[in-house]
């Protein structure tokens, strides 16, 4: 993973990150229930961990956007999306930009905090006012660390985040282009290029509000 920030951005990245922002973004906003919202808000992040995983070997992917209707009703159904997910082919996703280095979605409480896995319960908890140690659990949710600093949350019934914060690393396109023409078939030189072009990699990182957020599941 690498991440890079850069106070002035070229006009073609700012284009090409806007264009990503504003087709994740309104996605995340504007749909209604926690069905929806679970699906894109991880699914995508896992589609960009199968991104990385198809450019292990050279740290650059593309992001794709993809989704599914599914019955909430069936034992699993939720659980069972991102498996789902990641064997779709990636002719059935939609190309949003290439050049990513990094994605991450965080879910937010509705006081600003950012829910994780305390090790103990099995709904994501969150740090209350009251204290730094001083957690509460949001109803309706399973969270789980299946990576370090990353949290896998399922949100059910009324559960939705009240924020989701995007963070997405997006190389330059002329830094890209150079990147490619090194070959697929010479991954260390591909990594050996990306290393040294830490400065071309821009990192955008927005809080998205959830309107339809039921306060009831964090009390």
């Amino acid at each position: 993973m690498i991440r890079g920030v850069r106070a002035g951005l070229g006009a073609a990245v700012g284009v090409a990150a806007s264009a990503a922002l504003d087709e994740v973004a309104p996605g995340l906003a504007g749909l209604a229930g926690d069905v929806q919202l679970e699906r894109v808000a991880e699914l995508l992040a896992v589609r960009g961990a199968q991104v990385a995983a198809d450019a292990a070997n050279s740290g650059v992917g593309t992001l794709y956007r993809y989704s599914l209707t599914k019955n909430v009703t069936v034992p699993g159904g939720v659980s069972s999306l991102a498996s789902q997910f990641l064997n779709t082919p990636i002719t059935n996703c939609t190309r949003i930009a290439d050049g990513i280095v990094h994605l991450r979605l965080v879910p937010y409480a509705t006081n600003g905090f950012p829910l994780f896995y305390n090790g103990f319960n099995t709904n994501a908890t969150f740090r209350t006012n009251t204290g730094y140690f001083t957690g509460a659990q949001v109803r309706n949710t399973t969270a789980r660390n299946s990576l370090a600093e990353q949290v896998d949350t399922y949100f059910m019934s009324n559960a939705v985040p009240a924020f989701v914060e995007l963070e997405l690393g997006i190389l330059e396109p002329r830094t890209f282009e150079r990147f490619k023409a090194l070959g697929a078939a010479n991954p260390a030189a591909q990594r050996l290029y990306l290393s040294n072009h830490v400065a071309q990699v821009h990192l955008f990182r927005q809080r998205i509000p959830v309107r339809n957020v039921d306060y009831s599941a964090y009390q």
